[in-house]
């Protein structure tokens, strides 16, 4: 997924005035899986930002890193 360059408002302490910021651009990689055992087993796995990227959808807000999860759903 590409984002591309953005615009944000940035609110630093007062008295100094609202700024409009720009963040940068990011791509980021996701990627699922899952594959099933037997008829109600299946494995499921994720992973987020593949590439582990530092990026801001929000000013000021960092983004999670790498990200990797599993799971099993059972189906009754």
């Amino acid at each position: 997924m590409y984002n591309g360059k953005q615009q944000d408002d940035f609110f630093p302490p007062f008295p100094r005035p609202q700024e409009r910021v720009t963040l940068n651009s990011f791509i980021l990689m996701n990627v699922s899986s899952s594959y099933r055992l037997t008829d109600t087993i299946t494995l499921t796995a994720r992973a987020e930002n593949l590439l582990d990227e530092d990026y801001e959808e929000v000013f000021g807000f960092a983004s999670p890193g790498l990200r990797i999860y599993g799971g099993l759903r059972i189906s009754l």
